[in-house]
């Protein structure tokens, strides 16, 4: 009551209960009190509003009804009294959707995926096997989930007395093994040069819509072709390749994706090859992962070719031209 000066007061989610509030009611350059999440009642609130500069008093989860704030605005015209958003008990309101609570989506070898969502007691379901969850057969999320490799995962969040959330898709990237060379055999575009052939190896992820970061690194009239050696011949079960799918920017999957393999360099034989879906319309802007599965059996030297798009698809207004391919990292599990 001595701040005479004192224009804003904020009580959210203190443990008052109002008794003394009568103290403010002489300040007279107060003009907003906030007193949200708190036990006071309306009859303390009679006390406040006797403050004649007073215009604001917000009152969300109080135990304050409607009633009693037009009771309020009766006695006190002059003051807003804020309750907040009241829902109608028939409305039914949709979730937002579940997210992935580690803000990655590159993962260490020991690190777990955390979802999360901000509504207590919702149930988030999710599934890994590209199927969309539903609140019957899908796994409902407990504890930190473990992922081997690069890893698609949809969530969807459920609770009730509400509708259920969208499907939210993650592309989760796993850091693996490490080569201890890598020799870049092809020469990128011009435009997309990133670093260099460190560029696929460094660990760092190019941004979804931000191209001329230095993560990337793009291909459209040669192959991308590239050289790992691995000096500790580790068991490699999947390679997996990071790149840019934005139809409107002609980025593009692979046309074909090939991993070569062997324990010397003149000697690599075809391990796995790929010929990847594309799109058959326009789609949303993401980073998506193309895996390759090996048998498990470790090599010494790889070789990694893909192949950008020769032609763009029949639906798209640049048909006849080449695909870009835009690569961030290539990963090895």
């Amino acid at each position: 009551s001595k701040f005479n000066n004192l224009e804003v007061l904020i009580l959210n989610n203190t443990k008052i209960k109002g008794s003394s509030l009568k103290e403010l009611a002489s300040l007279t350059s107060l003009r907003s009190v906030a007193l949200s999440g708190t036990d006071i009642s309306a009859a303390v609130l009679q006390d406040l509003g006797k403050n004649k500069t007073l215009r604001e008093v917000f009152i969300w989860n109080t135990d304050v009804t409607e009633r009693d704030v037009e009771n309020l605005k009766k006695t006190f015209p002059y003051i807003h009294w804020d309750l907040g958003y009241r829902p109608d008990e028939n409305e039914i309101l949709k979730l937002n959707v579940p997210l992935v609570k580690n803000g990655t989506r590159l993962f260490e070898p020991d690190q777990k995926i955390v979802l999360k969502h901000n509504l207590p007691g919702t149930v988030v379901r999710y599934s890994m096997d590209g199927t969309d969850p539903d609140s019957v057969k899908s796994l409902i999320y407990t504890d930190p989930i473990d992922i081997e490799k690069t890893s698609i995962i949809k969530t969807k969040a459920f609770k009730d007395g509400w509708l259920s959330s969208d499907v939210a898709e993650f592309v989760l990237f796993k850091k693996g093994h490490k080569p201890s060379k890598i020799r870049l055999l092809t020469k990128p575009d011009d435009r997309y040069q990133g670093e260099g052939e460190i560029t696929l190896i460094d660990d760092q992820k190019g941004l979804p819509d931000f191209y001329r970061h230095p993560a990337w690194i793009g291909f459209r009239n040669n192959d991308l072709i590239v050289d790992f050696v691995f000096e500790d011949s580790p068991v490699i079960r999947t390679v997996t390749l990071s790149y840019s799918k934005n139809v409107n920017a002609k980025f593009m999957p692979p046309q074909e994706m090939q991993i070569w393999g062997g324990n010397t360099p003149e000697n690599l034989k075809l391990i796995s090859k790929v010929t990847p879906p594309q799109p058959g319309s326009y789609e949303a802007t993401r980073i998506e992962g193309l895996s390759l599965e090996l048998p498990s059996t470790g090599f010494k030297y790889y070789k990694l070719i893909a192949t950008p798009l020769a032609k763009l698809p029949e639906f798209t207004k640049a048909k006849k031209e080449k695909g870009w391919l835009l690569v961030d990292e290539i990963f090895f599990n």
